[in-house]
């Protein structure tokens, strides 16, 4: 039997999570659909997805989940992951669809070393906003409120992908909006999790959908890596 311990931050080199407003963890393993599900102490499940986000034969095979913190349970692992192309279009699903059972449904993605940002907000069946800084073509919605200030910051009016391409990166040199910032504002972000973020507790750690996992990034020096 795994011991309980205090909630501890959880990061990764390149770190993708969902987050979900509910209280029954339970419920939405199944409603995910994750299977092989069993239990794990904060520090050995950080170390894991840490090291399968570093391993492309693995990096979509398992997921973490944690108990609800300030009513929202985090899913955490590049299965997750948006800028991975394959899984783009199954995370939008997903977050729809969750948002649809919950009202909302979020989605991150944070490369540490400068290596992208992305989020998606999901409210009641409908995408409010999706943002993938390498992928500025598959933008939806419109800038969150916390995104919106933060190009106000540096004078920008327009949504960062309707910029022309030849004047993006010099307009946007300056932008400092990372993902982890954006889910503070509007949920969690697993990377800040102290021991004050709820009781001693369990992670879990599954299996999720054998669909897509071939990784379009491990033979190729595109990011994320």
């Amino acid at each position: 039997m795994t011991r309980p311990e205090s909630p501890r931050p959880i990061t990764s080199c390149w770190l993708s999570w969902l987050a979900v407003p509910t209280q029954d963890r339970a419920a939405l393993v199944d409603q995910i659909g994750l299977t092989g599900v069993t239990e794990s102490s904060w520090s050995a499940g950080a170390e894991l997805i840490d090291r399968i986000a570093h391993d492309p034969a693995k990096r979509f095979s398992r997921v973490l989940v944690t108990p609800a913190l300030d009513g929202w349970v985090l899913v955490v692992g590049p299965w997750c992951g948006l800028p991975y192309l394959n899984r783009t279009a199954d995370v939008t699903r997903l977050c729809l669809e969750l948002s649809t059972r919950h009202g909302q449904a979020h989605a991150f993605f944070y490369g540490e070393r400068r290596d992208g940002d992305a989020w998606l907000i999901a409210e009641k069946g409908s995408i409010s906003r999706r943002w993938i800084s390498e992928y500025p073509e598959l933008a939806l919605g419109q800038p969150v409120q916390a995104e919106r200030d933060s190009l106000d910051a540096i004078s920008v009016k327009e949504r960062p992908e309707d910029l022309d391409p030849d004047e993006a990166f010099d307009l946007l040199a300056d932008w400092e909006c990372p993902a982890p910032a954006i889910a503070r504002t509007l949920s969690l972000d697993p990377a800040s999790l102290t021991a004050t973020s709820g009781p001693a507790s369990t992670l879990l750690i599954a299996t999720p959908s054998a669909a897509h996992l071939t990784d379009p990034f491990a033979h190729s020096s595109n990011l994320p890596s």
